[in-house]
């Protein structure tokens, strides 16, 4: 009943408030083929927990910017389901001759979660994983509130201020292969303590994905 009565909602919001491309303002996508195209520029990193990273976009293109800004402080759904489908398309080469890989994501403490009401690298998480057609599982729980890594621009603080803040979460199902999600990609503390997390439960190989850095 709840699917039913949000995707209706979401119909009424198109009509009286279509989407517009974030680029060029036309409407029907956030980010319409042609904006899409010019922002798309994939890149891998190798960070030391993680077999690497593989982010889609920069997050200095300003449409990219203005589509996650809407995914972080809107909760929509529909931009998680655009942004999902574009790291699709750049991860599915390296998922192509894998084994069953889960999709799981960063996790936000309770008490943020219940404040905000939602947690976008989960949203995301759950659209990548229908896009790949793969499971989402949750593996992660965020054991205290941080700094926003934002705020913080010295690597070293960034590294301290995240350090030891997962922990696997109860009863989870640990898989040999999981790929982590989060929105930005940055200097990659956060990514690299989630996957160290990961990797000292027991998973063997590791993927990071953000859809912008």
């Amino acid at each position: 009943m709840h699917s039913f009565i949000h995707k209706h909602l979401n119909a009424l919001a198109d009509i009286f408030y279509p989407k517009t491309c974030f680029g060029c303002s036309k409407h029907g996508k956030y980010l319409c083929d042609s904006c899409r195209q010019d922002v798309i520029e994939p890149d891998i990193n190798y960070p030391k927990n993680a077999d690497f990273v593989l982010t889609s976009a920069s997050y200095r293109h300003p449409a990219m910017k203005k589509a996650l800004r809407k995914l972080k402080y809107d909760s929509a759904s529909d931009i998680a389901g655009e942004l999902a489908a574009i790291l699709a398309k750049d991860l599915a080469p390296y998922l192509k001759y894998a084994q069953a890989p889960i999709i799981t994501a960063i996790p936000m403490t309770e008490k943020r979660r219940r404040t905000r009401g939602f947690n976008q690298a989960e949203l995301l998480g759950q659209k990548l994983a229908e896009n790949l057609a793969l499971e989402y599982r949750p593996m992660l729980v965020k054991t205290h509130e941080t700094k926003p890594q934002a705020e913080i621009e010295n690597k070293k603080e960034r590294l301290e201020n995240v350090k030891n803040v997962f922990a696997l979460k109860k009863d989870a199902r640990v898989p040999p292969f999981a790929v982590i999600v989060d929105d930005i990609y940055t200097t990659g503390a956060t990514m690299n303590e989630a996957a160290s997390v990961l990797k000292k439960s027991g998973v063997k190989k590791i993927i990071c994905a953000a859809v912008a850095r």
